[in-house]
């Protein structure tokens, strides 16, 4: 389901209307791998074959001509020569707003103006530095990315332009693929800016894998999305006869304790989980082996057959309802009393939930709380990279540094906006203001080795002063998301499996409905996938 999920959620919020997003393939962007769709689109990995148009007076031309609205994103005449003008690139105001409450030294020269729907711009000044951010959804947008991906490819191969460049720009864990994949060259190596290992140690190791391309790291997470189970306290107490998140999370440890903590769910009148989707990510997220085996033919993993053995027990018993993630009846179970014991969400999708709750929904507010879960697992997250060609090179390590290893900083991210920042010691609460470069690490931190297995759900006290949310009862999260980063072993960024695992999730809902056999919903799926892996001179 990937990062759809969180823009269908967000979309029904906003909008408060009723298109759920859940498992349906056409809800990822352009329900493709960016830079396959449309034709106004750039496929990075294919360089040779790309023609790039002029860009100095900032109008693009000819079949991959994009929206007009880019041609007022020039920055001054004399930045040629000063370079002391730098441009960001961002899908959202996620990354400004951070800028405007926690980057220090940053003044707001003018606040985002433009089409809301399409590309938005703003200025600001670190010191003598002239931000210009370039706020557009090219990460959704084929159009859109197709300006931007004609200034990182004309950037590498024949250096920044005098009036349009790129220098920073943001990508999210669905876009991975396009902006870092293998074949890929728009994005710095972090070595080459400076940034060294050691200074790094405290990011999550899954965030660093998947910025990788197996020899150089092309990007930094600010924005980590560790997924967890989001419980509602007064289930717990009937079930369990506590709400405490220890307790809580020892009753779901495991999938074998989570099963018998769902019978009990039942047997108390509640349902463990809202849809027959509820639990995929994490079961998809476990498996051994590719689609493909070593000889071209499918092979289902073990895992995704116990996620279809889990969901179909549940269902049979009454304790799975049929709410699909992101949809109305899904949305009001979260928003009002609720008779589900827990959702599988990850930190970003909770932020957004949190931000449309508040201490007035008493039948909400307050009667949640989470830990880490059976498996690790992921959703979400945003990563920075510095575009090659960049004319401020040093500028950019600056900035990745502070919003990725300097605890001071990335401490007051955490407290001011809620965003799950990429760093151990500040999730646990050590986070020391001279830490400037994050090579403390958190046994430095402690004056002693780190005992794991004291990081659980119930573990308030370890936290030291990180912040307590009213939202979660007074729990401290950072621990919690801490525990289910780590807990992620196995990070992919490959459309064709997520692709591959939306077709298998859509071909067992008739099953689970009872519209269909088990044997009829595996037909269905080889048949969808046979669509896709398998062109027409090929035989299956």
């Amino acid at each position: 389901m990937k990062k759809r999920v969180i823009a269908g959620i967000l979309a029904i919020l906003v909008a408060g209307s009723g298109a759920g997003c859940g498992s349906k393939a056409e809800n990822r962007p352009g329900s493709e791998r960016p830079g396959d769709a449309s034709g106004t689109d750039t496929d990075l990995s294919d360089q040779e074959d790309m023609t790039v148009q002029p860009s100095g007076d900032s109008d693009v031309s000819g079949d991959n001509a994009t929206d007009s609205s880019f041609t007022d994103l020039t920055v001054s005449d004399e930045a040629s020569d000063q370079r002391n003008e730098y441009v960001i690139y961002c899908p959202d105001e996620t990354l400004p707003d951070i800028f405007v409450s926690c980057y220090p030294g940053y003044k707001v020269v003018s606040e985002p103006t433009g089409d809301e729907e399409g590309v938005r711009t703003a200025e600001g000044e670190i010191g003598d530095m002239k931000i210009h951010w370039v706020i557009a959804d090219y990460l959704t947008d084929d159009e859109i990315a197709g300006h931007l991906d004609e200034l990182l490819i004309e950037q590498q191969e024949e250096g920044a332009s005098e009036y349009d460049w790129v220098d920073l720009f943001v990508i999210d864990e669905v876009n991975i693929e396009k902006y870092i994949g293998d074949g890929v060259d728009v994005s710095l190596d972090l070595k080459h800016l400076g940034i060294r290992n050691r200074e790094r140690r405290q990011q999550f190791s899954y965030t660093r894998t998947l910025a990788s391309d197996g020899s150089q790291e092309l990007g930094a997470s600010f924005d980590v999305s560790p997924g967890v189970f989001l419980y509602r306290r007064s289930v717990a107490n009937a079930v369990l006869g506590t709400d405490d998140p220890g307790v809580v999370g020892e009753s779901v440890r495991d999938w074998e304790t989570f099963r018998l903590t769902a019978e009990k769910t039942g047997k108390a009148g509640y349902k463990m989980l809202a849809g027959y989707d509820a639990a995929f990510d994490v079961y998809s997220q476990a498996v051994e082996h590719d689609w493909q085996s070593d000889d071209g033919s499918l092979q289902i993993d073990e895992h995704l057959m116990q996620w279809v053995e889990t969901t179909d027990d549940f269902v049979k018993k009454g304790i799975c309802g049929d709410a699909e993630i992101g949809s109305d009846e899904w949305m009001a179970g979260i928003k009002g009393k609720g008779d589900v014991f827990g959702y599988f969400l990850s930190a970003e999708e909770i932020e957004i939930l949190k931000d449309e709750i508040d201490e007035s929904n008493t039948e909400s507010y307050g009667d949640w709380g989470i830990v880490p879960g059976p498996a690790g697992w992921y959703r979400g997250g945003s990563w920075l990279c510095a575009a090659v060609g960049t004319p401020n090179p040093g500028f950019s390590a600056e900035i990745i540094r502070n919003l990725t290893c300097n605890e001071q900083v990335m401490q007051d991210i955490y407290e001011k906006t809620g965003i799950t920042v990429n760093n151990r010691n500040v999730l646990l609460g050590f986070a020391e203001p001279d830490n400037m470069t994050g090579e403390r690490s958190l046994s430095d931190s402690l004056g002693e080795s780190v005992d794991e297995s004291i990081i659980s759900g119930g573990t308030e006290e370890f936290a030291g002063d990180a912040f307590r949310d009213p939202f979660f009862g007074g729990q401290q999260t950072g621990p919690v998301y801490d525990k289910a980063a780590n807990a992620v072993q196995n990070p992919v960024a490959d459309w064709e499996r997520w692709t591959l695992d939306d077709m298998f999730q859509e071909a067992y809902y008739p099953y689970f409905r009872g519209e269909c056999s088990l044997n009829d919903s595996l037909a269905s799926f080889y048949q969808n996938a046979k669509g896709l892996l398998i062109t027409e001179d090929e035989e299956w």
